[in-house]
């Protein structure tokens, strides 16, 4: 297992070098998702045993708190905020359509909703933060390569490279166990409904 864990560490590394680093925007094609770096990457994370526990460990709390919690679509939209109540339910909550009234009042639940949002990403942040003793040792060796070799790419300015060692953690590893966190084994007991997997994907 070790041995198959240090191959495919080397075949990772390859590829930034290869593929990555050869390309003229590789921070486009890292987000595409379709690369065979990306691919291998997804695979590799979610085979992981040590990467599981530190998914399970930083997000199974803020992840139920979320699911208990809430109860309503925190749409920040203000169109597609209105487009999820019925023409009866706009009247009764916000007044008369094209009103300042109804503009205020849809502007409150739009404010009161991104005011959700921040203290829902904050304990995300948090338990993100309070957890990082346990993040993965292989991973955070891949994240190291790509910032060692891409920084060395005259074309690609460090704060590029930095977005791209973020956007591999966040978009490749983390947030699709927060959209997903009953296919990562993050939680298996708690039912989630469809304002649950929205308010995750806003989150």
């Amino acid at each position: 297992m070790q041995e198959d864990e240090s191959y495919l560490l080397q075949v990772l590394r390859y590829l930034i070098e290869f593929e990555l680093k050869e390309s003229d925007k590789p921070r486009r094609l890292l987000r595409r998702g379709t690369c065979a770096f990306s691919i291998l990457f997804k695979l590799f994370s979610e085979g992981l045993f040590s990467a599981k526990l530190f998914l399970t460990a930083t997000l199974h709390e803020p992840i139920m708190q979320l699911l208990v919690e809430d109860e309503d679509h925190l749409e920040t939209d203000p169109n597609k905020l209105i487009e999820r109540f019925s023409p009866v339910q706009q009247e009764k909550l916000f007044g008369e359509k094209g009103t300042e009234k109804f503009k205020q009042r849809v502007q409150e639940m739009v404010d009161s909703n991104e005011a959700k949002l921040v203290t829902l990403v904050n304990k995300f942040i948090g338990y993100l933060k309070q957890n990082t003793y346990c993040f993965p040792h292989s991973l955070r060796w891949i994240v190291s390569q790509m910032y060692k070799t891409l920084s060395c790419v005259d074309r690609l300015e460090v704060g590029e490279v930095r977005a791209m060692c973020t956007d591999l953690l966040l978009a490749c590893f983390i947030c699709p166990a927060i959209v997903n966190p009953e296919q990562y084994g993050i939680i298996s007991d708690a039912p989630i409904n469809e304002v649950a997997r929205f308010n995750l994907m806003q989150v």
